[in-house]
Parts: structure tokens; sequence; C-alpha cells
């Protein structure tokens, strides 16, 4: 079922590919310029860091609503805010795999596996100690610690995209030993 979903999903991309251009051009009577912009809007939206950054953005926002929570309903809604929370994995993931040769992969998801087995070991530990500290004078606490770690590898991505290899495809050929 993943498959044809995956196929459905590749079929209409590449069918996109093919007619965008001109459907923009006959219903909004773009040139190529209006349509460049357009398209490249599109690149830099779905560029893994991107997607990445966004979603570590909304995930900060979330435990910011959620370390001022006082009504459920606000609880329930905060969850929207979570709508790109998966791309921070995955944005990771993908990324982590870009900078490594073809033939490092497995170690670097190997590598990823191990420090998830560890993270959540030493997060049990210090969360679950210092949580209870934090009840009597603000029960948001470690949400807010959460959101502050957070910055971090916002801040990281911020530098890996204005650091990126100019060349992608020279990056790209390199780790496949073209």
């Amino acid at each position: 079922m993943v498959m044809v979903a995956l196929a459905i999903e590749i079929v209409a991309f590449a069918g996109l590919m093919d007619i965008l251009f001109s459907y923009m051009r006959f219903q909004l009577k773009w040139t190529d310029k209006e349509y460049g912009w357009f398209n490249g809007a599109g690149t830099v939206l779905a560029v893994n860091a991107v997607l990445a950054t966004l979603g570590l953005l909304t995930k900060i926002s979330n435990l910011l609503v959620l370390a001022f929570v006082t009504t459920s309903w606000v609880a329930m809604v905060s969850v929207v805010l979570l709508i790109f929370g998966r791309f921070i994995s995955t944005g990771l993931r993908s990324l982590a795999s870009f900078y490594v040769k073809n033939n490092e992969q497995g170690k670097i998801f190997s590598f990823i596996s191990f420090m998830e087995g560890v993270s959540f070991l030493v997060a049990s530990f210090i969360f679950n100690g210092l949580y209870p500290a934090t009840l009597k004078f603000f029960p948001g606490t470690m949400l807010l610690v959460v959101a502050a770690a957070l910055l971090i590898p916002v801040f990281l991505l911020v530098y890996i995209e204005r650091h990126k290899p100019k060349n992608v495809n020279k990056v790209l050929k390199r780790n496949l030993n073209l």
C-alpha cells in the first residue's frame, strides 16, 4: 500500500512538473520570470535544513504555549503547532546522510540509532530527576528549558544552510564515488 501511495505521488509530481509552467502561464499570464520566482520559493522551502528548522520552530512554539497553559482547550489547540514536527528527524537524518560518502551511509545511520538509544536513557534520568523539583516554583520550567535547548539545533541548521557547498552536484558525485 505504501508503494502504491508513493507511486501515485511520484506520478502526480512528474505530471505537475510537466504542466505547471503552462498552467501558470495560461491561468495567471506568468512569464518565465514569475514562474522562476515561484519555483525557486518552492525549492527553498523544500530544502531539508529549512524543513528541519521549520519543524524545530513549530515545536518550540508548541512548548512555549504548553509551558504557560492553564486550560485544556489551549493544550489541545497547541497540537496544531506540531504540524511540521516530523520534519525535524527526517530533515536531520537526510542532512547527515548527504554529508557522508555513499559507502558510509550504514555507519551514519548506525551511529544515529546508537545516539537515539543513549539519548532516551540520559533524557529519562535527567528529566525524571529534575521535573519534580520544578513543580513548586514553575511547572513549565522543563518545557522552557527544552524550548531553549532546541534553539541550538536551529542555529546549527542556519549555519549549515549558509555554509553548504556551493556545488551540491560535486558533493553528490563525491558521495556516490562518480
